[in-house]
């Protein structure tokens, strides 16, 4: 949910507890207590479509974080074995490009591990066969390139799930029908009984025109 919806969301939560708080002014307005009931039950199910997106977003996250351990754990035995390699041939560039250690590793964005494993691969392909005393097997090779795309993919799947996930098209059109309920509405009964209710009125329209800070009740 992106900061502008966390703020509408915090507005209407202000809004129906101010309609709470002066209930008895519109219980006797049937189809003012319909729409504060409808506008209710919209919000209720933003909120639930949030716990939706937000669990989500966990499980897509631990999918990632695991499938970044899984290469990891075998990106730095590969490293170690072209960088002792190096060592023993007076390899310089390999071994500059082989010097990463395993908390380097750890902090290497998501990205740039992808980078530095197809990298790695690479250098063990070039190197593999004459590299005797450190073995790098085919096997491990094959099992890293499959590591790395399956990390890629889902990296590329979490952010796009972000964007077009089904939950949140839903939470996109309740928001939309949430606001027309407030403006076509809500708004025009408080509007209504602005020379019965001027102070309920009043208070109503500061709500409605101000930035939500701390979601502080006003009664009227």
């Amino acid at each position: 949910m992106s900061g502008s919806e966390k703020a509408k969301l915090e507005l209407y939560t202000v809004i129906l507890s101010y309609l709470d708080d002066n209930r008895e002014i519109a219980s006797n307005i049937r189809a003012f207590m319909w729409a504060i009931s409808k506008f209710r039950k919209l919000t209720e199910e933003i909120k639930c479509k949030q716990r939706e997106i937000s669990s989500e977003s966990l499980e897509k996250s631990l999918q990632v974080s695991k499938a970044k351990d899984d290469l990891m754990l075998l990106l730095l035995p590969v490293i170690s074995s072209l960088h002792n390699y190096a060592k023993e041939t007076h390899d310089s560039a390999l071994k500059s490009t082989t010097r990463v250690t395993y908390s380097q590793i750890v902090r290497t964005q998501d990205r740039e591990l992808i980078e530095k494993s197809i990298l790695i691969i690479r250098l063990a392909e070039k190197y593999m066969a004459r590299m005797r005393r450190q073995e790098i097997t085919l096997h491990t090779l094959q099992t890293m390139k499959y590591k790395t795309e399956k990390f890629a993919l889902l990296l590329e799947d979490r952010f796009f799930s972000l964007i077009s996930s089904s939950s949140l098209v839903a939470m996109n059109s309740l928001f939309a029908e949430a606001d027309k309920m407030l403006y076509n509405f809500i708004d025009n009964f408080v509007e209504s009984l602005s020379e019965g209710f001027p102070e309920f009125q009043r208070n109503y329209v500061k709500i409605r025109n101000s930035q939500v800070r701390g979601g502080e009740k006003v009664k009227s």
